[in-house]
């Protein structure tokens, strides 16, 4: 049986690079649990052993995922998904438009307007133990320093410290040569283009995408659909977080066809204002294990971290008036300076989030003569 899984394994579990190819991996599967279901009782002292091993390989298999190049976008396979990707062959090409083109710039100015939600989303990504995330990327054109075209691409491996965007390029130029997939980038959240985040499948943000698919035929789209292996829904409806956390503000909707039978039409995107009234379900979640660890670890709450910022800095960043809330009324300095010398206000302004800022304000909170 262990012959003919690692057979099996062989064959089909193969790590490989797809960008802009006709030649594209049609399937990927985890033998893991497999695997583990069909070894024998380890030893206590094997079982740690084996545990920090798989551990260090599900984080490299993690951050270092197998993804599919698309026309100017990129699709990872999510761990431990069950979905099938069915990356079409003719999605692998470059989509060209005009630099002018009124929809795309409508939707790179879209993009940047909520990019606090997309940011928002991944401060709770990165304090989760098990991923919720299918893909998180934002898209940046890069261009050389001659008479080529700029390229628009997707950055994954999101950080954001209130300053600048960091991640990795997920393409590979067509016609670039000073960046190459993989590569360290950087730039200031103007420069962003579009953001795009799934959870089960489900896509949020993607402006430009949208844009795009509203250009294309039934066909078409639906082609498109299938190269990412995700659900885009309406075009003409994009959401940036998911409609579930409001169910109780959205309208009936009815549904579509005869008679009422058929599938339910979409809801609405909601307004800005009722956005920021929603907290991030996980900032519910864990505002007693917050208020417990701040109360029995005053000085680990204050400490600047690597990224040169506070808790207090990070939940205003991250737009958590539950997480701001509870550090104040835990003694944390409304006032305390960033490495780079900005207050909590500071960065709650930056991103636009009202609750937050409002908080700060309220207890003392002040603004720094440097304004980012």
């Amino acid at each position: 049986m262990g012959e003919k899984l690692l057979r099996l394994s062989s064959k089909l579990v193969r790590p490989r690079y797809v960008s802009s190819s006709i030649d594209i991996s049609l399937k990927v599967i985890d033998l893991t649990k497999i695997l583990l279901q069909n070894r024998p009782a380890p030893s206590d002292k094997e079982t740690q052993s084996n545990l920090k091993d798989f551990q260090g390989r599900r984080k490299r298999r993690y951050t270092q995922p197998i993804w599919f190049c698309l026309p100017s976008r990129a699709i990872r396979k999510p761990q431990g998904s069950r979905r099938k990707y069915k990356p079409d062959k003719t999605m692998a090409k470059v989509t060209l438009h005009k630099d002018d083109d009124p929809a795309i710039e409508a939707a790179s100015q879209r993009a940047r307007a909520t990019f606090r939600y997309f940011w928002r989303e991944l401060f709770w990504e990165n304090r989760r133990i098990v991923p919720g995330l299918d893909l998180a990327a934002f898209k940046v054109a890069f261009h050389d320093n001659d008479e080529k075209p700029p390229e628009v691409m997707w950055v994954d491996e999101v950080n954001f410290n209130g300053y600048s965007l960091k991640g990795r390029l997920l393409n590979q130029p067509n016609w670039l040569t000073s960046i190459n997939q993989g590569d360290p980038v950087k730039v200031p959240v103007r420069a962003i283009t579009d953001w795009l985040y799934a959870v089960n499948g489900v896509t949020y943000g993607g402006f430009s995408v949208n844009a795009i698919r509203k250009q294309m035929k039934k066909g078409e789209r639906k082609q498109h659909d299938e190269a990412w292996g995700l659900d885009f829904g309406n075009p003409d409806s994009v959401h940036v977080v998911p409609a579930d956390w409001f169910a109780e503000q959205q309208p009936e909707t009815k549904k579509k066809g005869f008679f009422g039978f058929g599938k339910s039409a979409e809801p609405e995107p909601l307004s800005d204002d009722v956005l920021q009234a929603k907290e991030h379900p996980m900032a519910i979640n864990m505002e007693s294990s917050l208020k417990d660890f701040a109360n029995k670890n005053p000085e680990a709450i204050s400490k600047i971290g690597d990224d040169g910022l506070s808790m207090l800095h990070n939940m205003a960043l991250g737009g958590s008036a539950i997480g701001v809330t509870t550090l104040l009324s835990c003694g944390v300095d409304v006032n305390s300076r960033s490495k780079k010398g900005h207050t909590a206000l500071d960065f709650a302004k930056s991103l636009g989030w009202k609750r937050a800022y409002t908080i700060l304000a309220k207890n003392g909170g002040k603004h720094t003569k440097k304004q980012k």
